[in-house]
């Protein structure tokens, strides 16, 4: 098909890389503070990369590599609009029927075979991309579990660990990622980084021309998720009417003059072959 570029032209044209008529996008919210430098950014990409790793010892990729470029494409055009630039993005679709998707710090993002199964739609798959991208952006993980390589911090030189004989650095790294383990399969992240997620995401879709509407209808499609106490997103996200009723609050108080976005249905399904 070309080179990437030619790929995310084909999956991103130009006129829909502009911003709905009297929609604002503020600057990017991640930012990266003063004193979070190069070593702390390689520190959390070494941590994503090892916690990346565990996920797919539990859950394998999915195995039709068409899809996988597509959702690869899909999401690296995302993250050319979104992401950091001191990171580099990394896609996968997992073989599970578990209805999930999941971000690890440092740019790896995966998505469950069966979340996509649940979806209508491009704009809903793009919708859910924008959303775990925005959690590694906000780096919420890293702020949590305080991932850092400054001597003062709790991960003290982190980048150290990997391959380290230190038997208290190789405890320390086991402890962070079965807590990092905890937050994406059991526990979950707090409303308020579930709702900053959707609210970035819901941003990103807007000013990619996409049908934001689409994403609440993919929320509604999980309430019936939420009811069964043995579904894993039951545990690991808010209910589906906090998450809509913070969109819905955002694209009011900010005045978003919102037209209908492109679905990219056909486009979709001839990917995502069910």
């Amino acid at each position: 098909m070309g080179n990437l570029l030619a790929q995310l032209l084909f999956l991103f044209p130009s006129s829909s890389l502009f911003a709905f008529e009297g929609v604002e996008f503020r600057l990017r919210p991640h930012q990266i503070p003063k004193d979070y430098g190069p070593r702390d950014v390689q520190a959390e990409i070494e941590f994503g990369r090892n916690l990346g790793g565990i996920i797919l010892k539990r859950h394998s990729l999915y195995p039709d590599r068409e899809l996988q470029k597509y959702v690869n494409l899909v999401g690296n055009g995302i993250a050319e609009l979104m992401g950091r630039p001191e990171l580099q993005y990394h896609f996968g679709v997992i073989d599970t029927e578990l209805v999930n998707a999941y971000a690890t710090p440092g740019g790896y993002v995966f998505v469950s075979f069966g979340a996509l199964k649940l979806m209508e739609n491009e704009a809903q798959l793009v919708g859910v991309i924008a959303h775990e991208i925005a959690h590694i952006d906000l780096r919420h993980e890293v702020k949590k579990l305080k991932i850092r390589a400054l001597e003062d911090s709790y991960s003290t030189e982190i980048s150290a660990i990997f391959g380290s004989t230190s038997a208290t650095k190789r405890v320390l790294f086991e402890q962070m990622t079965g807590k990092a383990m905890k937050i994406l399969f059991e526990e979950g992240r707090s409303k308020e980084m579930e709702v900053e997620a959707d609210l970035q995401g819901i941003r990103t879709m807007m000013e990619l021309g996409y049908d934001w509407k689409s994403y609440i209808n993919y929320l509604e499609k999980l309430d019936h998720l939420m009811g069964d106490a043995s579904a894993e997103i039951s545990k690991t996200h808010p209910t589906s009417h906090e998450r809509i009723a913070a969109i819905e609050k955002l694209v009011a108080d900010q005045k978003f003059v919102t037209k209908p976005g492109k679905k990219n249905q056909k486009r979709f399904e001839a990917y995502v072959r069910l």
